[in-house]
């Protein structure tokens, strides 16, 4: 799995989320992805608005399911926010479209953002084009592979093993009730069931036995 950081201005930003707030950001950094599934998206996020008299609720729409303000210091907010996916229109990229996910760091400084990305190469490569075909203008930070300490047991399993743990956890296969079944889960990362199926439980498997001993 490679781990891909890329910069881009704001008005480049409009094309990746077109979004009015983005003009009135001072900072923004997501601190955490909670989820980034087909049918929701939640985060925690550090926010400072240019204008100080400027709320974040503001900007709510209908999409927006949960906003709570976690912390105010500083003149910066932080806010844990649950929402629909966005919906994209023609000419704004649909990140989601290569099969990976958007990791840390995710943030908005000094009128430039920084968006890192996770997949495998070719997952990569597919966001790249998408990244290209709408236009966005960018410059590639850094590109590395995704490791995983030495204390964490993900750092156990094969890079299938991990792929298929965290897509699952991700999109909500188990959460209760299961947002993704199985058989969706192996149509969305394009493998059969039985592999998905094989390398998720051998992931479970390697997991519970970090955890109660083998």
């Amino acid at each position: 799995m490679r781990r891909l950081t890329i910069e881009l201005d704001l008005d480049e930003m409009q094309k990746f989320e077109s979004n009015p707030m983005l003009d009135r950001i001072r900072s923004l950094e997501i601190l955490q992805f909670l989820r980034e599934g087909p049918e929701e998206f939640a985060a925690i996020f550090r926010i400072e608005l240019a204008d100080s008299e400027a709320k974040v609720e503001d900007f709510i729409d209908d999409d927006i399911i949960d906003l709570q303000l976690l912390d105010h210091s500083d003149g910066a907010h932080t806010y844990f926010i649950r929402s629909r996916p966005a919906r994209h229109s023609e000419g704004v990229f649909d990140h989601s479209a290569a099969g990976g996910y958007l990791s840390l760091p995710f943030e908005i400084r000094d009128g430039k953002a920084r968006i890192t990305y996770l997949g495998n190469g070719r997952q990569i490569k597919q966001f790249l084009d998408g990244v290209e075909k709408i236009g966005i203008r960018y410059r590639v930070a850094s590109m590395t592979d995704a490791r995983f300490g030495k204390d964490s047991p993900l750092s156990h399993l094969t890079e299938k093993q991990r792929k298929v743990i965290v897509d699952a956890y991700r999109l909500g296969y188990y959460d209760e009730p299961r947002r993704i079944s199985s058989e969706e889960l192996a149509k969305r990362m394009k493998i059969g069931s039985s592999t998905l199926i094989n390398h998720r439980r051998r992931a479970e498997r390697h997991l519970l036995a970090e955890l109660v001993g083998k």
